[in-house]
Formats: C-alpha cells, structure tokens, sequence
C-alpha cells in the first residue's frame, strides 16, 4: 500500500498487544531502499502533549525548529517515511501532521494508533490478531506450527527454554492457549515467557486470571507491554467518563452481542459505542460486536469496581430469557432463523444460565433451550445443562416438565434409551395432569427416535404412531408430517422400503409447501436409505447429496456428519474408494467430536460395515488407512465442500 502512489498516510490500528509497531518497523525496515532520504522512526509513548508530537518528529529527523530550522522547509524536497507510534495517546496532533504531509509531496506517513486519525489522506489499515487453528480438530502437528499464533508461541517459548517443542500430548493446551489468548501477538509472548515454570496444561488451568499470569521481566520493552494488565488499562484511561461506564457495561456480553442487546442491557448510545469501536476495544464482527477476551477481562473487572456487576446482570439474564422465549414458540415455523441466533449468543446464554444459578427462572430458561442443543447438536452440554436444574425442581408444573421432556430428547438422540424412558413418562404424566396434548405428541415422538437409535423398531413404531394420533386429533401440518416422517424412517430400519418409498415423496412435497426444513431434510434422507439398501447407489449418492444441503443448511452438524456417511458409502458403491474412506472418516471424527455413537442403528451400522468393507478391500490396507486418516484429520467444512463436489 506504501509504494502506492494515491496513499500518503496509513494508520495501523488495532487494540493494545496486537503487533502494530512490530508491523510497521518491519515494513519500515522493508522498504529502506525506496525512500532516497530515509525512514524514521517516531516513538510517542512517552508524550502526551499533542503540541509536542511535530517538534519530535523533527528531533528524530535532526531538525532543531527551536534553532531557527523549519521541518515543513525540510521535508518538502525530500522523498522519505515516517514512522510515527503510539498516536493515539495525542490524537489531537493528528491535523498538524496532516498538515505536515500536504506541504511535502514526497514524505508518507506509517501510523500506528488504536482509533483512526480522521484526516481526508488517511487509509486504515486494521491489523487483526494472529491466524488460529480450531482445537476441537487439530491437525497434524507440522501443519498446527504453521498457524501463525502457534508460530509465535513456539518461537517465544523456544526462546526461553530451547528444548521446548509441540508434542502430541501438548498440542491441543498449546492450540486452546492460542485461541483463549485471542491470537494477540503481546499475549501469545507473555504466555510462552512462562513456559519455563509451566507446562502448557498448567497455564491452560490459570488463563482464568490471565491479568495477573501474564507479566514479563525483561527490562527492555515498554512498561505498558510489561504485563497484559498494562495494555487495557493503558486504553481505558484515555476514555472519557462515558465510554468508561460503557466498556464497563459491555464486558457482561460472553462471545459478542448486537446493537439491540446493547442498547437494551447497557443503555449505550449510538455514537459512544461507535467511540469505542473506533479505539479498537469493540470489534465490529459482521453485524454484531465483540470484545476480545483479554478486553473483555477487564471490563468486567471495571464493571465489578464500579458495583453495577448485579444490575447489568440482571439485565443481560432478561435480555436473553425473552431471546430464548421468543425463539421456543416460534422454533417449528422459523427454525433455521431462531437457532441461528441463539448459536452466536450461546456463549451469553451460558452466562445468563450461570448468573441465575439455581433458580426457577434457570429451569425454564434451560428447559426453552432444548430444541437448540439438539438441533445444533450440543447435545452433552444441554443434558448436564438440564439435568443441573432440575436436581433442585420438586414442582409438577409446566417448567419441570419441559425441562424433563428436553432432557428426554436429548438422552434419546443419544441413544441413552433408559434415562429416555424414565425423563418422557415422567414428562408426559405432567403433561397430561395439565392437559396439554400437543406436548404428550412431541414427548412420545422424541421417545420413538430415542427407540429408533438402538434398533428397538416396535417400540418406536408404538411411539411414533401414538405421536401421529395425537397429532392427527391436533390437525397442526406441520407436526403431522413430522410425525408421518419420523414414522416412516423406522420403516426404513424396519425394512418396509415399498411402504417408505410410496409414503415418503408425499411427505416431502408436504414438507416443502410448508417450509419445513427438518422433515425435507429426513424425506430426502429416507430416500437415500431405500436404494442404498438395495445397491443402487447411484441414485442413492444424489439424494444424499439433497440431503447433506438441507443439514448444511439447518446447521445441524450431527446430521451432516451422517448425510456425508451416507455420500460415502454411495461413493464406495459407485468405486470411488478413496473418497468414500476420506469422507467416511471425516463424518467419524465429527460425531466422536459431538460425543454421538450412532452404532445402535442395527441397519445403519450394517450398511456402513458393508459399503466401507468394499472399499477398504479394493485397496492396499495402507492407502486405505492412509484416505481414512486424512478425513480424520479435515475440519466437517472441507468434508462438506469435498462431498458436495460430485463425481462426474
């Protein structure tokens, strides 16, 4: 961007820690050869007079104003970069440089501050935090030390103990240190400073007070990168009265928020979060925002100090309780929409679970989410979530027994059939007291699957087809056929292809007209199932293909991991040995990431040992270890992508 001839001034801006001096004296050292009359390096940390910041240009230059020499005389025949750091302490020098620049055409201008000058010449140029890999898949360890964070970790920990290396067994603390740290170069090397008295499991358990673990010795950096303390502070204390008690406030959001969640919760106002966004301690992340982990830290902190952690927690519970309401009583009409809104909160909602602790508005807050966890496939965190509430519920009442009937659905997506039955009678003998038929159907529904999952295909059935009673007394269409689908995929373990193949294309025209994503989803599945069974897996792999799209799309990462078994088990059918094992193991690390054993599908398992049998046999036992690994180790998205590009 530098040696463009159109921009003259760069800001590099970013909040405290993320390397924006380093960036610049690298690019700086760079390009030492395209300035004829130099690069200069301007430090401002220690100035906080605005009226000083030219007259330092001109010392680090050689230029003596006070002596009767002009620096805008100087500077206007001259070709050469400045480098000017730490602006934003004295943002108010910000026109006198602009200034500067417009009477000396050949002098560029490489800034670094943590909010944007506001000049016309200005580019912005935000410097985000270092690349991170995902801890729930590492891969291999060659290719984890090329991310940049796990880079500079390794780089800082070497440093200090030169026979620290990644293993096997540290990988994943190392790749959790990195993503809990924010990718931010200043705390990724305070971390890796302490690798000499702690291992990275030990500093994993401590990231909890991460302000008081990170803090260096060395005498040669600036006191405020001395400590991770050090670099919001130095932020907050340039904030005015009114972005203080905002920052604050906004440190209650766990994992982002949204203009409305801060308006209502925090009372901010428009243009003092935008102040704050503009000096990097808010992040702008699509149309939501975010405090970095660190940031946020501290703002809780302030929060606490200034004894408002109660009422804004009050608040940010309520804000999210009616979230969570609002999306439960619409879930079947608009599930798509509601789920994904409370996947990019889930991170508050945790908090807001937490802040109530054990109390009757926890119960019911848990038991509305249910339907989430399971359709984003959170089913181990929801049913310790539920199963956490409800030890202190002794009330028959309608909050006990949905959250008896969301644990019920959860234990029986897991094939944990026992705890299933025990959850669902007890549900549904409350519900019934209440009179509240729709709810006995979708109990005895969930059973059915539950049932489904560990082969047990008449008790399924007599589930599933109480469920479709009920529901045909109700009239609601779209419950219908999601009880008619369900049905029929029992069929299919059942063996009844003719039945499923003459029922199921109703069902999905039905489930189509209606917008129901979930029941096309299954329809297309079933569909799949039926010339899978029978061999012909051409047909097989496009249906799944259809299937695999609707998943995606419903962002139920469970069912995608299976829709791709299914892809690969077509691919082995139709010789495509390698890609099926790839696929296959991709889909098995995923559902063992999710914590799903869906072996108990008696025909599922028997179609999965059949199809990847023939592929593992039509190559050499290392190749076909070798395609099975490397699904293993690929994040569900690659495996996803790879699935949907088809064979032609």
């Amino acid at each position: 961007m530098l040696r463009r001839a159109d921009i003259r001034l760069i800001t590099l801006t970013g909040p405290g820690g993320t390397g924006k001096t380093r960036l610049a004296l690298q690019t700086a050292a760079d390009l030492l050869g395209e300035f004829p009359h130099g690069v200069f390096f301007v430090g401002l940390a220690a100035i906080t007079d605005p009226a000083l910041v030219v007259p330092a240009i001109g010392q680090a230059i050689g230029i003596n104003e006070s002596a009767g020499q002009s620096l805008s005389g100087y500077l206007k025949t001259k070709r050469l970069l400045l480098v000017v750091d730490n602006l934003e302490q004295v943002i108010e020098a910000a026109r006198p440089l602009a200034e500067l620049l417009a009477d000396a055409p050949g002098v560029k201008l490489l800034v670094t501050s943590r909010e944007p000058l506001r000049v016309s010449a200005e580019q912005v140029y935000p410097v985000p935090p270092l690349a991170l890999p995902d801890p729930r898949r590492l891969a291999d360890l060659s290719t984890l030390s090329q991310y940049e964070a796990v880079a500079l970790f390794i780089e800082r920990a070497q440093a200090v103990q030169p026979s620290f290396e990644v293993t096997t067994a540290n990988a994943p603390a190392v790749a959790e240190i990195c993503v809990r740290l924010d990718g931010l170069p200043l705390a990724l090397e305070l971390a890796a400073a302490r690798i000499s008295l702690l291992s990275p499991d030990a500093m994993l358990v401590r990231l909890g007070e991460r302000l008081k673990l990170l803090r260096s010795t060395a005498r040669d950096i600036p006191t405020r990168q001395q400590t991770l303390r050090s670099t919001p502070t130095w932020s907050y204390h340039l904030l005015n009265p009114e972005e203080r008690q905002l920052f604050a406030r906004l440190g209650i959001f766990a994992g982002g928020f949204t203009l409305d969640a801060a308006e209502t919760v925090c009372q901010a106002e428009l243009d003092t979060l935008e102040s704050l966004v503009a000096k990097s301690l808010i992040r702008p992340v699509g149309d939501r925002f975010a405090l970095l982990e660190t940031v946020r830290e501290y703002a809780l902190e302030q929060l606490a100090a200034g004894g408002e952690s109660e009422m804004v927690g009050g608040r940010h519970a309520a804000f999210f309780t009616d979230l969570v309401d609002l999306a439960f009583f619409d879930r079947f009409e608009h599930e798509g929409r509601h789920s994904d809104q409370l996947e990019a909160d889930h991170d508050n909602l945790r908090a807001a679970i937490d802040w109530l602790g054990a109390t009757a508005p926890r119960l019911r807050l848990v038991g509305r989410l249910g339907w989430f966890w399971h359709v984003h496939s959170h089913l181990s965190e929801g049913r310790a979530r539920l199963t956490a509430s409800l030890a202190g519920s002794l009330k028959r009442d309608e909050d006990h027994a949905q959250g008896l009937a969301a644990a019920a659905e959860l234990a029986a997506w897991q094939g944990d059939i026992e705890v299933a039955r025990r959850l669902t009678d007890e549900a549904v003998s409350i519900w019934r007291e209440l009179g509240r038929v729709q709810e006995v159907a979708l109990a005895l529904h969930e059973l059915g699957w539950g049932y489904f999952f560990v082969s047990n295909d008449a008790e399924s059935l007599h589930c599933m087809e109480e469920s479709l009673e009920l529901q045909q007394s109700l009239g609601y269409p779209l419950l219908l056929n999601r009880a008619q689908t369900g049905l029929l995929q029992v069929l299919v373990s059942a063996g009844e292809l003719d039945t499923v193949e003459a029922l199921a294309p109703e069902a999905l025209k039905l489930a189509h007209e209606l917008g129901d994503l979930r029941s096309e989803h299954f329809a297309h599945h079933m569909l799949a199932d039926c010339p899978l069974i029978r061999g012909d897996c051409a047909t097989a792999e496009v249906r799944y293909h259809q299937a695999l799209q609707l998943a995606v799309e419903l962002r139920d990462r469970s069912e995608t991991a299976v829709e791709i078994q299914g892809m690969a088990m077509a691919a082995a059918g139709n010789s495509h040995t390698e890609r099926a094992l790839r696929l296959a193991g991709a889909a098995s690390a995923e559902l063992d990431a999710l914590g799903i054993d869906n072996s108990g599908v008696r025909f599922w398992q028997e179609l999965l040992d059949r199809y990847l049998g023939m592929a593992r046999s039509a190559l050499p036992a290392d190749a076909a270890e070798q395609a099975w690994e490397q699904g293993r180790h690929m994040m569900l998205e690659h495996a996803t992508e790879e699935a949907f590009a088809l064979p032609q």
